[in-house]
């Protein structure tokens, strides 16, 4: 153990040994170790002379070598109690209904049992080949460490240490070691568990604790380490990285994290970290607390940390018949088809995960077998453009991971740094070399920071290079610095001849980006080292450095520059408050209303008379509410034919290759946008036009329910749940013309947020100063307000979109007398002369002077 860990360690048990085993719950604790050892030792004596005399032990190997949790049923049955319990009720039902082992098969299972204890009991020095001889059994499937660690601890506790998850994961820490749950990995991890044990046992006996194993107040310490104090291992070590503290409570919870993100993607089959089909992401709607593992397209594996990490959570991915968690833990249920198994993320509090059995993570080994082969053709995950490189590096290389935790890497959350290059003259000598370079020197022997950045460039990293007022090329590293002498001796050879060169893989950007397309925007960031001054000029130097952030304005400031492909689609542009009110004409303090009562209440209606132009005030609103992010929007028309099969599911049938039929369960569009929504960071929106037209209350079904508790799931026929991501906001438009707000089901108002649009002439006039200055405007707008005082019922008058036309001088005349003058012919039926007042011959001259 390092001396910095070791001291850490004796600090944290010092601690331990005040806090925890002078009370009940650790006087408890202790007296349980014992106990069950004695308990273990009499179960397997009793088993072996049952055996001797002849008898089937199938049951008594299953119950009573085997760890169980120690609840009153457990108790009543007569299991093995065991301080790290594997199991929480009856195994053969859990490896049954998981389809690990048949009813067949037990008396195989428990002899496989039975023999490698026996084994190792009388042999301890063949630990590694009997772990290795039952792993290969075709009747090991399911045991882990955990498993059958505990009876050999029992039986042999100067030989074998207890190891479940909390102990392997303290283990690992300390020792620097990333130890797996499988078998195979138990000699090496009980090796390494001993030794550190052994290590500190003199400082161990210096606190004065007399009586107790060393091994046992080893074990009790992991408990109390992961289980009660949990933020431990930040002590006054090396600084946890600020961007990991949000995520994790402490580096304990992020190593064992680590771990099972290494254990996972070896599982997923993913060999290098180049293999695209997998990535890890920060989602930027979590503010940094949130780190997942995707696979293909879907979420696997993720990490959720809460402000002060009271609620900390894994994400955490499962076959739905092979666990022992209930359904109040679902958060998502994965699309399938009729033949598939449902395959579930399930949301855990850390510390359960930390210390639960095996149970729970073999059925995570079973999912990612099932998603392995699912996605095994998939050539690149949907999310890979957001893949956090440096995390990935660490899951697999230890140095980088303790460079990560400690703070040394990137605190940001783009992976890879972004760097932006002056070149001038030497653009073409470089560019036909493949390399940017510069001195390690000045001519005086000074350091220049922009030189000195070569130093910092890492592979993977991209630049963007600037020469003569555009940003002309794009670039990512291929292969860091290295020192040369002067490539292009430029300038007869004046500069110094050592430097730093940097090979790199140069994409021209078609066309060009002029500096004066975003200079004024970038200038304002706050980036160290940036290249440009406040005033937006671009500052003397070679290397400066940028941020993601920094990049995403530089792409959206010409949207028709084609990017290299490593660098993903061009993010979209914000839509800015300011610009939803120029473009529907409404004002900043009505739009900003809008917007509050859409992101408190999640859902909203827009409604008015036909024509105020409330789908294009929605779909405006969902470009707002989305803005710079991944987000996306999606409309859906309702109608009196609309029904909950269309909306959230329903029995659709199919045909099969030979003519049959089939009749799958098939998601409907809320249930296909919430899928592809719950794989986005940003905002989704969901347009759900005329959304008065259908029967509501069955169109919504269980829907109704979610749209008022945001953070529950509930179950559909058929195995699904349902559930409303954060991320989705709903807007419905409604005409009130056809049918009046009061008539809506009261259940749907008061979960709805209600926006009232009246016709805007504004929106009009603007419209046509814009795109149509020849139209006289004016004159329409006055016939439009001298009609709406007759029909004198805000809920019918007529609105603006019929006369948002380009060519509305060619087309206005239709327009009236095919869609003004039917409307009012139904509305004035039994008043016709107030529509002979509106008729095209009466009102063409006011209209058109």
């Amino acid at each position: 153990m390092l001396a910095e860990k070791r001291a850490l360690f004796i600090e944290l048990f010092r601690e331990f040994i005040d806090s925890y085993p002078p009370t009940p719950q650790g006087e408890d604790h202790l007296r349980h170790y014992e106990e069950e050892r004695e308990e273990g030792r009499r179960n397997f004596e009793t088993i072996l002379e049952a055996e001797r005399q002849g008898e089937d032990v199938t049951d008594e190997v299953l119950m009573k070598l085997l760890p169980y949790a120690g609840s009153k049923p457990n108790r009543e049955r007569g299991y093995w109690i065991s301080i790290a319990p594997a199991f929480n009720g009856d195994v053969r039902k859990k490896f049954e209904s998981a389809g690990w082992t048949d009813q067949e098969s037990w008396p195989q299972v428990a002899d496989e049992i039975l023999r490698f204890v026996r084994r190792c009991y009388d042999r301890p020095e063949e630990l590694k080949a009997a772990c290795d001889e039952f792993s290969d059994s075709p009747y090991s499937k399911g045991f882990q460490s955990g498993t059958l660690t505990p009876i050999l601890h029992a039986l042999r506790p100067e030989d074998f240490i207890l190891i479940n998850n909390k102990s392997r994961s303290v283990v690992n820490y300390f020792s620097g070691t990333s130890y797996s749950s499988n078998l195979a990995d138990y000699p090496s991890i009980n090796e390494t568990a001993r030794s550190l044990v052994n290590d500190v046992s003199d400082d161990i006996s210096d606190f004065g604790i007399s009586g107790i194993r060393s091994d046992d107040l080893f074990d009790m310490f992991t408990h109390w380490l992961v289980a009660i104090k949990r933020d431990g291992l930040n002590g006054n070590s090396k600084p946890f990285a600020k961007i990991c503290k949000k995520i994790f409570g402490n580096q304990l919870e992020a190593e064992w994290a680590f771990d099972l993100f290494k254990t996972t993607l070896e599982r997923l089959g993913i060999e290098s970290l180049d293999d695209e089909r997998f990535s890890i992401t920060i989602p930027i709607r979590s503010g940094g607390r949130t780190l997942h593992l995707s696979f293909g397209p879907w979420l696997v594996l993720g990490f959720d940390g809460s402000k002060d990490h009271a609620s900390d959570s894994v994400t955490i991915t499962l076959l739905a018949n092979q666990t022992i968690l209930d359904d109040s833990f679902v958060s998502f249920v994965f699309a399938k088809d009729e033949d598939d198994p449902e395959i579930r993320n399930y949301r855990i509090p850390i510390e359960m995960a930390m210390s639960s059995g095996d149970e729970i993570f073999d059925a995570y080994e079973d999912a990612l077998n099932y998603i392995a082969n699912k996605f095994k053709d998939w050539k690149r995950s949907p999310w890979r453009n957001k893949h956090q490189e440096r995390f990935a590096q660490a899951v697999f290389d230890s140095k980088r991971r303790q460079e990560l935790f400690a703070g040394s890497l990137s605190a940001g959350i783009m992976t890879k740094n972004i760097w932006w290059v002056n070149q001038g003259s030497t653009l073409d000598v470089e560019l036909n070399g493949g390399y940017i370079w510069a001195p390690i020197k000045s001519k005086t022997g000074r350091s220049i920071y922009h030189w000195d950045n070569l130093s910092d460039v890492c592979k993977d990293d991209i630049i963007i290079h600037y020469a003569n007022g555009y940003l002309r090329y794009a670039s990512r590293v291929i292969e860091p610095a290295r020192k040369t002498n002067d490539p292009h001796a430029i300038n007869g050879g004046n500069w110094p001849q050592e430097g730093n060169l940097v090979r790199v893989d140069y994409h021209e950007l078609k066309p060009p980006i002029p500096l004066n397309k975003f200079s004024q925007s970038l200038s304002k960031l706050d980036i160290n080292q940036g290249p440009l001054n406040n005033n937006g000029g671009v500052k003397q130097g070679y290397l400066f450095r940028l941020n993601s952030e920094g990049l995403d304005i530089i792409r959206r400031s010409q949207p028709e520059t084609d990017w290299p492909d490593f660098l993903g689609p061009t993010p979209p542009s914000e839509y800015p408050l300011y610009k939803l009110a120029e473009d529907t004409g409404f004002d900043l303090e009505t739009l900003e209303r809008w917007v509050r009562a859409i992101r408190r209440k999640r859902q909203a209606v827009l409604y008015g008379p036909p024509g105020t132009g409330k789908t294009y005030v929605a779909e405006h609103l969902a470009k707002h509410l989305i803005g710079g992010t991944d987000g996306f929007s999606d409309l859906v028309q309702f109608h009196p034919a609309y029904a909950y099969e269309d909306f959230i599911q329903g029995i659709r049938p199919q045909s099969d290759d030979d003519g049959g039929l089939r009749y799958p369960i098939v998601p409907g569009r809320f249930l296909e946008f919430c899928e592809r929504a719950e794989s986005r960071h940003g905002t989704c929106v969901l347009i759900i036009d005329e959304i008065n037209r259908a029967n509501l209350s069955q169109v919504f079904g269980e829907l109704m329910y979610l749209l008022e508790y945001r953070s529950r799931s509930i179950p559909l026929a058929g195995g699904r749940r349902l559930r409303i991501p954060e991320n989705v906001l709903i807007i419905g438009t409604m005409n009130t013309a056809d049918r009046s707000i009061a008539l809506v089901d009261h259940a749907l108002r008061r979960r709805f947020a209600f926006l009232r649009l009246l016709p805007n002439h504004e929106v009009l006039r603007k419209y046509h100063q814009s795109w149509n200055k020849d139209f006289p405007i004016e004159g329409l707008i006055g016939v439009l307000r001298r009609l709406n005082t007759q029909i004198n019922d805000s809920h019918f008058e007529v609105g603006i979109s019929f006369f948002l036309r380009e060519k509305l001088a060619e087309e206005i005349e239709d327009i009236w007398k095919m869609e003004i003058e039917p409307y009012l012919d139904e509305y004035f039926f039994d008043r016709p002369e107030k529509v002979d007042d509106f008729r095209w011959e009466r009102v063409v001259r006011e209209i058109m002077p």
